[in-house]
């Protein structure tokens, strides 16, 4: 490049440079006289209303019989508001806006601004309107409320939704102001609902969550008042008794109890009732075949509940005879309400009783035998002795067994008794030994007499083929 070329093009970038910071300055030059155009406003405003509230000061006014159905009352009250409303909306950190009547925005605060995104001056141009900042689904609805103001100065407060300036849907609460009666000009005031409104859509989803799931429980699920009126969260107890729940006036569960267990159910509850405390029991449940089946019920007290949070419980429950009323004082103190299961234990609770059978007639079997019999654990620890060894050893039933029955074996058998016990306790072989053991002493005996006896134990196995047990006796063979 001709250095007569590079000197033109750097000219022309500093005429550039030149006129783009001319154009800055003017910017600025602008944008100052409007602040200070807008702080005059400002100023003059506030003059305009210190001098109308003066001048009602020293012309002071009777409002005590002012008739809101007359023209020229709501025109006094209009007037005396317009002064104190122009100042106070400006710094009131409640987003607000200002309405003609043909739906113009003509006026938004710092706090709308902030809230919805719009700028100052998109709010101030008067270039936006109502509809573009409220969504179609609320317009029946708020054009509904705006119809209050035909008779009152202030409408009542409504949910509704108004857009930001990126297109997001805000819930808000809704208050409207009549500014003006014969232009209708009216200044809109919003609550930000947004928090609340998520609050709730994740407390449904909750109740929701809640719902299904109880629906899949096996177990009986309920809410009970301090009185035990119930209402069931699933079909189980209804499923199970026969009951229909259109007639289950929420005291259905009594006729179903077993009658020799509903003393027992009366005093644990009263005492849960008393102390506002955890309630638990084994019941027997009357079911549609006409048996009786053992629950387990267990029920814990609602303390301190959220607001809503008992109406959001027997909103879920099945409908029945019940009525919330029947809950309404329990729900108005926030507590005396539980929430609880009962549990089918029947399989279990027989089976226990089987397993108490079978020991008790073990126990009767081997105390009938001459020897000694006991049994052990896998491990080889000794759980059970008939009563033949207390007998014979002078041991009460509370000492523990495990394997301090070596202590009663004669110094020169112990060694090669528990070598042989613990090689047949890791492989499963048969046990079989012969060993010393010590008699109690009494005024007869010498303190070490020793009887002679032979030892065996099988193993009992499980249907794994792991050793579920040991069963031994000692059979004396002096």
């Amino acid at each position: 490049m001709s250095d007569s070329s590079r000197l033109n093009t750097e000219d022309s970038d500093k005429e550039f440079s030149l006129a783009e910071q001319a154009l800055e300055n003017e910017r600025q030059l602008l944008a100052s006289e409007l602040a200070q155009l807008r702080e005059e406003e400002r100023q003059l405003s506030v003059a305009h209303s210190l001098a109308k509230l003066a001048y009602r000061k020293s012309h002071p006014a009777d409002f005590s019989f002012l008739d809101m159905s007359k023209s020229e009352d709501r025109k006094r009250v209009l007037l005396e508001a317009e002064s104190r409303f122009e100042s106070f909306i400006e710094g009131t950190v409640v987003p607000s806006y200002k309405v003609d009547k043909s739906g113009r925005i003509t006026y938004g605060n710092k706090a709308l601004s902030g809230y919805l995104g719009y700028s100052r001056e998109e709010l101030l141009a008067g270039g936006l309107s109502e509809d573009q900042i409220t969504p179609r689904s609320c317009y029946l609805i708020d054009a509904e409320h705006i119809k209050d103001l035909s008779s009152n100065l202030i409408s009542r407060v409504w949910e509704s939704e108004r857009i930001t300036a990126n297109g997001k849907k805000m819930a808000v609460g809704v208050t409207l102001r009549l500014l003006d009666e014969e232009s209708a000009d009216r200044v809109v005031f919003l609550l930000d609902l947004q928090e609340i409104r998520q609050l709730e859509d994740e407390l449904k989803q909750r109740q929701t969550l809640f719902s299904a799931l109880v629906q899949e429980m096996p177990h009986i699920v309920f809410v009970s008042n301090s009185k035990g009126c119930m209402r069931q969260f699933n079909e189980r107890f209804y499923e199970l008794t026969g009951v229909v729940p259109s007639a289950d006036n929420g005291f259905a569960w009594r006729d179903a109890i077993h009658e020799a267990d509903l003393e027992k159910w009366d005093k644990l509850w009263h005492k849960a009732v008393a102390s506002n405390s955890s309630f638990s029991g084994e019941f027997r449940i009357n079911a549609s075949d006409g048996e009786y089946y053992w629950h387990i019920v267990r029920a814990l007290p609602l303390v301190n509940p959220l607001v809503g949070q008992v109406d959001g419980l027997l909103k879920i429950t099945i409908e029945n005879a019940v009525t919330s009323e029947a809950f309404d004082d329990e729900a108005s103190v926030g507590s005396g309400l539980w929430v609880g299961t009962a549990t089918d234990i029947d399989r279990r609770k027989r089976l226990m009783e089987e397993v108490l059978e079978s020991a008790h007639a073990f126990q009767s079997l081997a105390d009938q035998i001459p020897q000694i019999v006991w049994t052990a654990g896998p491990d080889g620890r000794v759980d059970f002795f008939s009563n033949r060894w207390f007998d014979f050893s002078g041991l009460t039933r509370e000492h523990r067994v495990g394997l301090d029955f070596a202590l009663f074996m004669h110094p020169d058998d112990r060694k090669e008794y528990m070598s042989r016990w613990r090689h047949c306790v890791k492989t499963g072989e048969a046990f079989e030994a012969d060993v010393r053991l010590k008699a109690r002493k009494n005024a007869l005996a010498d303190p070490d007499v020793y009887v002679k006896f032979l030892a065996r134990a099988v193993a009992l196995r499980n249907y794994r083929g792991g050793i579920a047990q040991w069963v031994g006796t000692w059979t004396s063979i002096d």
